[in-house]
């Protein structure tokens, strides 16, 4: 490995240590020591769920809006 490394490009040679390593780790059992994140996605009926709540929410919030707006009409009429 090391007669054919030291003629290889940059890339190369970066690819060829990761490959090493990874193969070292392997052989001794070990694994890499490398974050990696798992993203569980919703199924259909937990978007359905999703969706129902932000109506609601959008509901609630439409509600609030058009008290605040009412309360705002009337002190400036008064």
């Amino acid at each position: 490995m090391e007669e054919t490394i030291g003629k290889a490009s940059l890339r190369d040679a970066a690819v060829g240590t990761g490959i090493a390593v990874d193969k070292l780790l392997a052989l001794t059992g070990q694994t890499p020591a490398v974050q990696i994140a798992n993203i569980v996605l919703p199924s259909e009926e937990e978007r359905a769920e999703r969706r129902r709540l932000h109506d609601q929410l959008d509901a609630i919030a439409r509600r609030l809006r058009e008290a605040q707006d009412g309360r705002r009409r009337s002190m400036t009429e008064a």
